[in-house]
């Protein structure tokens, strides 16, 4: 992610240099000829696009991120139901409100049950690892 933006910026910088000399380049041809007009809005159009092109590729970065976010959420969303399955059995297919209602069902009595701190662990353990790798990159 961060060398992403670091493109974005030496290609906005490339851009801006671009459109810059151009312009001026414009401003050297005789005034009022076709040629400065095309030079000026050449200049133009360079920047506009250089700029499109960042703020596009900003956009679909973000939702590349939001899309992994939503899958990581969405695994361990998957795995937390598996441990309360184990735990507490039921049905093993179940949504979030299930789950939920479940959970409320619990009393401080309850053990758990080895399997289930074991998974419980794993999944904690992939949850750290996910968001030291997430930080890291």
């Amino acid at each position: 992610m961060k060398n992403r933006t670091v493109i974005r910026v030496i290609l906005l910088l490339v851009c801006l240099t671009l459109s810059t000399a151009v312009i001026y380049a414009s401003y050297q041809a005789p005034a009022n000829s076709n040629t400065q007009a095309l030079l000026v809005n050449l200049g133009t159009e360079v920047l506009g696009l250089g700029t499109a092109i960042i703020f596009v590729e900003y956009i679909l970065e973000r939702q590349r991120e939001l899309e992994k976010c939503f899958n990581m959420a969405q695994a361990t969303l998957h795995e937390i139901q598996y441990a309360v399955w184990v735990w507490q059995g039921g049905n093993k297919e179940f949504n979030v409100y299930l789950l939920l209602e479940v959970l409320s069902r619990v009393k401080k009595s309850d053990r758990l049950a080895v399997p289930t701190e074991n998974l419980l662990l794993v999944l904690g353990t992939r949850a750290g690892n996910r968001l030291r790798i997430d930080q890291n990159t």
